[in-house]
Formats: C-alpha cells, sequence, structure tokens
C-alpha cells in the first residue's frame, strides 16, 4: 500500500514542477487570454462624498433609462429628447473583464445596456462646481447634458403581462 502511494506521488511531483515552468509559448498564450483594458474608459463623474466637499443633498426625482458605457464619458439613455445624459454619481468603479466594460456600483455590476435608476434630476449642460468633484471632467465629456443620479442601481424587471387597471368598486348601497 505504501510502496503504491510512494509510486503516486513520484508520478505527481514531476507534473506538478513542469507545471509551475511553464514555456515562454505558453505563459504568452495565457497572457493572450487576459482581457485587455479598453482604451480609454470612458470617464465616470463622481462627486467627492460630503466630507470632503461634496453636495449634502440630492435631487429626488426618480431617474431611469439604459446605461452607456461607449460614450466619452458614462451615461444614461433616459429616452426624452436630449438623447444621452452624462452621470454624476457619488460613487461607481469602472472596469473591464472577459465580458466587456462594466460599472460596479455597491453590490451591482452593470453593463452596458442595463436598464439603471436612481434617485436624482436633470442638470442640462450646468456643470457642478468642480471643487465638488473627484477629478477635472475631460473636454470629451463637454456638450453632454448631465444628469445627477445620486446612486445607481439596477431597475426592476418589466413585466411581460399588461397591466390591467383593479375592478371597479361596488357601487353604494340603495335605500
Amino acid at each position: 500500500m505504501r510502496i503504491g502511494l510512494l509510486a503516486g506521488l513520484a508520478l505527481l511531483l514531476p507534473a506538478c514542477a513542469a507545471e509551475e515552468a511553464a514555456s515562454p509559448q505558453e505563459t504568452e498564450r495565457r497572457a493572450a487570454r487576459l482581457p485587455t483594458p479598453a482604451e480609454p474608459l470612458p470617464h465616470l463623474i463622481l462627486y467627492k462624498s460630503a466630507d470632503d466637499g461634496g453636495p449634502e443633498v440630492f435631487m429626488e426625482a426618480l431617474i431611469g433609462g439604459t446605461l452607456d458605457l461607449n460614450s466619452p464619458c458614462v451615461a444614461v439613455a433616459t429616452g426624452g429628447e436630449e438623447g444621452l445624459n452624462a452621470i454624476v454619481t457619488t460613487e461607481g468603479v469602472l472596469g473591464q473583464d472577459g465580458d466587456g466594460l462594466y460599472l460596479d456600483v455597491g453590490p451591482h455590476r452593470l453593463r452596458h445596456g442595463d436598464a439603471v435608476m436612481s434617485g436624482g434630476g436633470f442638470l442640462g449642460e450646468a456643470f457642478p462646481r468642480a471643487d465638488m468633484l473627484q477629478s477635472t471632467v475631460p473636454q470629451t465629456c463637454a456638450g453632454m447634458p448631465l444628469v445627477e443620479m445620486s446612486r445607481l442601481y439596477p431597475a426592476p424587471p418589466q413585466s411581460s403581462a399588461p397591466r390591467t387597471p383593479p375592478p371597479p368598486p361596488p357601487p353604494p348601497p340603495t335605500t
């Protein structure tokens, strides 16, 4: 029994050593499978925290739309006449993996085309004061209308069943 165990270990150890010392071609193949960063990532306009000089209150209208990560700035298409609106928000981290670009906000990983919602309001083309933002907004975002979205969330799924109004109440009793 011990001889069989030792023989098995003797066969595994060289295989492990070969795994650690991969050939340059194998290393190159592994590197080719890693996602390459998007060039360039869109800019995410972020407010500073309230403690660091950012806003302490936000607009409270319910804003929703489709997330756009293909614009110069992270944007949302709300379905209005203005088209895409660059998002000004409080948190988020852009990245890229094997499935493409993403925006992480809290526990949510959002992708291009996802339906999103938040409390907020439309700012038009009036950029917030620069001292309230974490970084300078690039010129490529100039001219985009802005929307303040305090914190992005995935929008709830749309029901495929049409909504029907509840039945009317019964008529009052006649006396």
